[in-house]
């Protein structure tokens, strides 16, 4: 059942439970989309808190996308988190889609982090 946009639609309606439940579907059927394990962990990031759903973060390899590459690592943690906050930063001042993406990222990252002051300015 590869509803991506089920997952969001749960996610903006505050049904958290209901969208990781769907992005883990997706994913198990695709193991290398790496936006589902990113919003997955997002929406347990409302219900587990930051810090576990990050450690349940669904492992995703194969990503050729440099800004979801940098997201990935980002959301994920680990050695790679300040490089990738970084790059993704830079991104933002360039343009098209990386920028956009590298944007609303960061500002999802943010919010995920229970930092709405640095959320609303991304």
């Amino acid at each position: 059942n590869r509803l991506w946009q089920r997952g969001l639609s749960m996610y903006y309606a505050d049904r958290f439970i209901e969208g990781a439940k769907q992005f883990r579907e997706d994913v198990a059927l695709n193991p290398n989309d790496t936006e589902e394990s990113v919003w997955a962990m997002l929406c347990e990031a409302r219900t587990l808190g930051f810090d576990e759903a990050r450690r349940q973060m669904l492992t995703i390899d194969g990503e050729r996308r440099p800004y979801m590459r940098a997201v990935y690592d980002l959301f994920r943690g680990g050695d790679r988190e300040a490089e990738s906050l970084s790059v993704l930063e830079k991104m933002t001042a360039g343009g098209g889609a990386d920028q956009f993406y590298a944007a609303l990222y960061l500002g999802l990252y943010a919010e995920a982090k229970s930092d709405t002051e640095v959320a609303r300015r991304r």
